[in-house]
């Protein structure tokens, strides 16, 4: 039953439902409506499960009241005797709750609180409390206490100004670690942006942990490294700048200084202009890199590249012509001791060449669409092979696939680089059908014609026909997506 008044500002109802768009709902038995001041709902029910509970479906979880009042003048919603069900069971019961409603976008108080149980830490429980401080600061404190194994508090500040924020995380903590009962540790994750200048955007971050292991164990962060450092980057329509410097904290027990890697610093730029010609691109990428403690190596590295592009297209044919030349020159002052690369000034000057062809081809029925794409490339890279006396530190996680096969430099950094010529070649499809929807595919491999072997190719680096790097992807009109890619031992 519902009574409304002649304004619509009274509303008396019995029986409410309500469905919100993101598919939670919220039940009452009856509710008594003014839009202007005060609402109140008796025998509130309210869950974010988006079942269909009309039908008898039991939602996971649900936050029951035997009263809910909304108050609109001071945009607050105020809960008495609440009863938290899990599965239709009664786990927990607060005699009052209150909340801000959908009309504030920030209000000081206590957040949801949190009780997570595992094996290694028991139970954990933690209630976050929130503080505004003005229009752009704000602070949340929330402490932890761990079963058995001590008291953390995370202490989380942010501020805005008009053209930077801060956002800094501090932990302090007293518990358990693999060293001692009881050890005081701390952890620092403070982030600060700013755009200064003429579109210069600098980001600077500082991540550092007292111990080693404390931030994994309870939860805090994953990683096994953490990363400060300092960038300053700028991106116009064909120029890129970035100055970065950096210094990461290895956390696994075979970390020590002598393998934490500082960057300081790495300058790079990139123009990306028109050529002679109007299907012509010229790229042009200069850097400098002094890099130490990298797994025992200190070097520097100066680097220019050119590379021209063109595109020629003919009768459905695609040509492509692309020519470049990298000179780099390298100062190796440290080595680890089993290396076999040379601490000395180096240098080295790498021309590279391809041409290679692509041939769309269309094809239609009536519920279903393709085009296939058979596309073949010869590369040529020049210059001496000094990859025995250059250590690899930017290109040695290369391995070959969809993404790189066709790139001149498929390596994608300087310092690993070996002469020699290949043969790309390989098939894209991209359908559309109407039962299973759009499905992607690639298959393609690399075959070496001359030079040494290049590692990243094969299982065993001494085979002239690399690995056959494959890939599927089916989009059909459904909530999935189904998507593979891999590589077949040639």
């Amino acid at each position: 039953m519902m009574v409304l008044d002649t304004e619509f500002t009274h509303i008396v109802a019995e029986t409410l439902r309500s469905r919100y768009p993101d598919g939670s709902f919220f039940i009452a038995d009856s509710g008594d409506i003014k839009t202007d001041s005060i609402s109140v709902f008796d025998g509130s029910r309210f869950s974010p499960c988006d079942c269909e509970f009309e039908n008898g479906e039991t939602p996971i979880w649900d936050l029951r009241a035997t009263s809910t009042r909304h108050n609109v003048e001071t945009s607050t919603i105020i809960h008495r005797n609440v009863r938290m069900h899990i599965l239709n069971l009664p786990i927990l019961y607060l005699p009052y709750l209150a909340h801000p409603d959908w009309s504030v976008r920030r209000r000081s108080g206590f957040l949801v609180p949190s009780f997570v149980v595992n094996s290694d830490l028991g139970l954990t429980a933690f209630i976050p409390y929130y503080q505004v401080i003005d229009d752009t600061r704000d602070i949340e404190f929330t402490p932890y206490r761990y079963q058995h194994h001590g008291n953390a508090l995370k202490t989380r500040y942010r501020q805005y100004w008009d053209n930077s924020e801060l956002n800094a995380a501090i932990y302090t903590a007293s518990v358990e670690t693999y060293k001692k009962n009881r050890e005081l540790v701390a952890a620092v994750d403070a982030n600060y942006a700013a755009r200064i200048g003429n579109g210069w955007n600098v980001n600077m971050r500082v991540n550092r942990a007292s111990q080693d292991t404390f931030m994994r164990r309870y939860k805090f962060d994953s990683s096994t490294s953490l990363k400060s450092e300092v960038v300053a980057e700028k991106l116009d329509t064909e120029r890129y700048y970035r100055v970065e410097a950096s210094d990461i904290q290895g956390l696994s027990s075979s970390d020590t200084s002598e393998t934490d890697p500082t960057v300081l610093p790495h300058v790079f730029y990139e123009k990306i202009g028109p050529g002679l010609r109007e299907t012509q691109t010229v790229k042009t990428e200069i850097s400098a890199i002094q890099v130490d403690n990298d797994e025992g190596h200190d070097m520097s590295r100066w680097t220019g590249n050119v590379e021209m592009s063109d595109r020629i297209d003919t009768g459905g044919i695609i040509t492509e012509v692309k020519t470049g030349i990298i000179g780099s020159y390298y100062s190796v002052q440290k080595k680890p001791a089993g290396a076999t690369t040379k601490t000395d000034d180096m240098d080295r000057v790498t021309p590279q060449a391809s041409i290679g062809w692509r041939a769309p081809v269309s094809l239609a029925g009536s519920s279903r669409s393709m085009v296939l794409e058979p596309r073949l490339q010869f590369a040529y890279i020049g210059g001496k092979d000094r990859s025995a006396d250059i250590p690899n530190r930017d290109s040695a996680d290369y391995r070959i696939d969809e993404a790189n096969l066709f790139l001149l430099n498929r390596y994608q950094g300087y310092d690993y680089l070996r002469p020699g010529s290949r043969a790309d070649m390989g098939v894209s499809a991209v359908a559309n059908d109407a039962l299973v929807g759009d499905v992607t595919g690639f298959v393609g491999a690399s075959y070496r014609l001359s030079g040494k072997p290049s590692s990243g190719l094969t299982v065993n680096d001494d085979d002239n026909l690399s690995d056959i790097v494959a890939s599927l992807g089916i989009n059909p009109d459904m909530p999935f997506q189904i998507n593979w890619s891999g590589r077949l031992a040639s």
